[in-house]
């Protein structure tokens, strides 16, 4: 629908302006609460210009018994039956959890964790799982081999649960005041495990899973990751559109180019996944855009983009038998950026979408530093390979940087 402009609605009579318009769609019934249609109904030149008979109809729907919308109503419900409370855990002694993901691995990780013997048995559980020396590999490499998705999402997985296991040894009370957790891409699997919803070898089975899918969709056709700053003049959209339709004279007929964001890192830094042909262009007009290409990033493929389609199906099959559990503590969404519903069936759906849609990291970092009282903020804690987690926060927030703490590995 196409809609007037707000000025073109208040100058035309509303009789005039019923025969410029179509009649509303179906998202018009979802977006209008009993707020918007009174204000439009008793407005006799309303700001929208959607016909009264239409705006009634809308109103006697949503209009429920003490002036509460259906959609209100049911939200109140569900806030008071499913949201988990933690208030009787003073604020400076909660304990938020932060799992890294793919790209976050170096060759010698696990070093630091050998002296704790549940960290040990939580490698060999996984040797035993994947097949081959996982610790090895940590360990000695090579890069080459240990980038490779199919051994990096285990790996990264793997020891950043290990770091959790140190760190219960040497700090108990912390795991214990635990209220949340969010884990980067691969790493939500861990935050998963890490609030009891699944068990270490049934998430570590279903990483392997969804390593190996998405190791052959970054197979098909080369691709990669860019990390990319803007700023409010830049026009990524634009350049991302551009790239796409110079590199798609290069390639093979019936191959659609494919770019978009992957990651939405903080304020002004998103991560830009797509077909190698694209990004290659990308970086060569970026600055005609006012985009600033920061750097390539250690992967092997174009995830959470549409390139990594193919990976839904196997994932599906393994998820389908999973026996997933509501969590104990609350567990941020990479897909929308919130808490997880308490929903099993939804749960399941969000990590199906997670594989090809954005990691909306931004989102669940400033809801985490929402966590505060004047200066006051939980205590957070990255745990696994490197510490890209709690540089983030140092950009957005450097008093909730204060409060973090990075678990070596």
């Amino acid at each position: 629908m196409r809609l007037l402009p707000a000025t073109v609605a208040r100058i035309l009579p509303v009789r005039h302006v019923r025969k410029l318009v179509q009649k509303p769609v179906g998202w018009l019934d979802d977006g209008c609460g009993y707020q918007d249609v009174q204000t439009v109904l008793t407005d006799p030149w309303p700001s929208g210009p959607y016909p009264h008979k239409d705006m009634g109809r809308i109103f006697s729907e949503n209009q429920q018994p003490g002036g509460k919308t259906k959609n209100e109503k049911k939200s109140k419900i569900t806030n008071n039956t499913d949201k988990l409370d933690f208030s009787h855990i003073p604020l400076e002694q909660q304990s938020v959890f932060l799992f890294p993901g793919q790209g976050a691995q170096f060759v010698g990780m696990g070093k630091q964790l050998l002296d704790c013997d549940a960290a040990k048995h939580m490698f060999d559980a996984a040797n035993h799982i994947l097949g081959y020396d996982l610790l090895k590999l940590c360990l000695e490499g090579p890069k080459e081999s240990l980038d490779r998705t199919i051994h990096c999402q285990p790996a990264v997985f793997v020891a950043s649960l290990a770091a959790a296991e140190k760190l219960k040894q040497e700090r108990p009370e912390v795991i214990k005041n635990a209220v949340s957790t969010a884990g980067f891409s691969v790493g939500e699997y861990a935050a998963l495990v890490f609030a009891n919803s699944l068990s270490f070898d049934q998430a570590l089975r279903l990483v392997q899973v969804r390593a190996e899918a998405m190791q052959r969709c970054s197979e098909n056709i080369p691709s990669g990751m860019v990390s990319v700053r803007i700023t409010a003049k830049s026009q990524l959209s634009e350049a991302i559109t551009h790239a796409k339709r110079v590199a798609s004279e290069s390639m093979a007929d019936g191959n659609v180019p494919v770019c978009g964001v992957a990651n939405y890192l903080y304020s002004g830094m998103q991560v830009i996944g797509g077909d190698e042909a694209v990004l290659k262009v990308l970086e060569e007009i970026a600055k005609e855009y006012d985009v600033e290409v920061v750097k390539r990033l250690p992967v092997s493929g174009a995830f959470h983009t549409q390139r990594m389609r193919n990976a839904v199906e196997p994932m599906a099959a393994a998820l389908e038998s999973a026996d997933l559990q509501l969590p104990t503590i609350d567990v941020y969404s990479n897909v929308t950026g919130q808490i997880y519903e308490r929903n099993i069936s939804k749960m399941k759906r969000r990590l199906l979408d997670q594989i090809h849609q954005p990691v909306k990291w931004e989102q669940i970092q400033q809801l985490l530093l929402r966590k505060h009282v004047d200066s006051q903020f939980p205590r957070y804690f990255e745990l696994g390979p490197g510490k890209q987690l709690g540089t983030m926060f140092y950009y957005v927030s450097k008093k909730a940087y204060k409060a973090l703490t990075n678990v070596p590995v």
